[in-house]
């Protein structure tokens, strides 16, 4: 037998055992926090299957590393009835992650801590770059470029790969990146006369479609209104940190930051979206993170809980020298810090969720 037809049998086995029975009433009466001993590898795979299965909102699974993440997603998909996304730092996959969340669809996202740790826009902000289309909709194709350029699409003569869209007379074409074929919007005038999806090296239509929701480019979305405040908070950091630096004679480091702070504004100027993730501080006051994506009541495992909070003090004391370090050599501002959340932040922001720990030896976690 398959290894996947016998976790399923143990799936099915399962459903009868007591303790899996108290955990699932716990966790629709949503106790907060819960503890799972003593099950490793495919076994923990089964049980969360179960969980998965049972429970009507997204979950998310915390693993300790991409390694971990995968092998656990290699157990779940044969025994699990939803799409199962990894979150790691592929910037495809977490749009696919954040979309599907944002449009409250049944998902269980599989994070590593590292990425769980990396700030994003607030949920509202990300939602309002979504676009849709239906047939028989009224829309205006000057207005839909600025929108779709907004979302962190690429304007091209023709498509070659997903993030793009290319114009040619009343036809738009796009490729999203949550799916596997472009779109095609054909236009009478401003009203959408079909819809369809498409095989890009020879055009051929796939299959005719009444509407789509068509998701964001990229996970750093910045409103027209925010780019000013954004160079402004940029130029008054660097203003006070150029001069500490002046200060304390360190010439290479004083001259390190100009150059930056010099390409940091050129790259605004032309809106090259690629290393905003790194300027996201300068625009928002207020970030979120993964956590924050998921509905209220909604179910977190964590796999491994003693590793995963290991893992997540280590990432964040390097990521905290390495900041000094670069702070200190002109290379970053000190408000960048704030690119990540620390693993403190994460824990208080999963109080409003139902939290399942899965450890061999007992911790005090909250």
């Amino acid at each position: 037998m398959s290894k996947a037809g016998c976790l399923l049998r143990v799936l099915e086995h399962l459903q009868d055992i007591e303790q899996l029975k108290k955990i699932k009433e716990h966790i629709e009466i949503k106790q907060k926090n819960l503890a799972v001993f003593g099950l490793n590898g495919s076994d923990k795979a089964v049980v969360m299957a179960s969980l998965i299965n049972d429970f009507k909102k997204p979950v998310c699974i915390l693993t300790k590393d991409k390694e971990s993440a995968k092998a656990l997603i290699d157990d779940l998909v044969s025994l699990c009835d939803e799409d199962i996304v990894l979150y790691d730092l592929d910037d495809r996959g977490r749009l696919i992650a954040l979309s599907k969340l944002i449009k409250n669809q049944k998902i269980t996202v599989v994070a590593t801590v590292e990425a769980a740790m990396h700030s994003l826009i607030t949920p509202d902000i990300f939602k309002k770059a979504f676009l849709h289309f239906s047939i028989g909709g009224q829309i205006e194709l000057e207005k839909i470029k600025k929108q779709l350029i907004y979302a962190g699409y690429q304007r091209v003569e023709m498509l070659e790969s997903c993030g793009q869209f290319c114009v040619r007379g009343g036809i738009l074409d796009i490729y999203p990146k949550d799916l596997k074929n472009p779109v095609r919007v054909e236009l009478w005038g401003e009203e959408i006369e079909s819809i369809c999806l498409f095989n890009l090296p020879d055009q051929k239509i796939l299959k005719k479609i009444q509407s789509i929701d068509v998701i964001p480019a990229s996970e750093v979305i910045i409103p027209d209104e925010n780019k000013e405040t954004g160079k402004s908070n940029l130029k008054l950091e660097f203003d006070k940190h150029i001069k500490q630096l002046y200060s304390t004679a360190s010439v290479d480091a004083y001259n390190q930051l100009k150059a930056q702070a010099e390409k940091w504004l050129e790259q605004l100027d032309n809106f090259q979206e690629k290393n905003f993730k790194e300027l996201l501080p300068f625009f928002y006051s207020d970030l979120a993170c993964l956590i924050d994506y998921f509905p209220e009541g909604s179910v977190v495992l964590f796999d491994d809980v003693r590793q995963i909070t290991y893992t997540a003090e280590d990432i964040e004391e390097e990521r905290n020298e390495a900041h000094k370090k670069l702070v200190s050599e002109g290379k970053r501002l000190p408000s960048q810090v704030k690119m990540y959340v620390d693993w403190k932040s994460i824990c208080r922001g999963l109080k409003q969720y139902v939290n399942v720990f899965f450890f061999m030896l007992a911790v005090c976690f909250f």
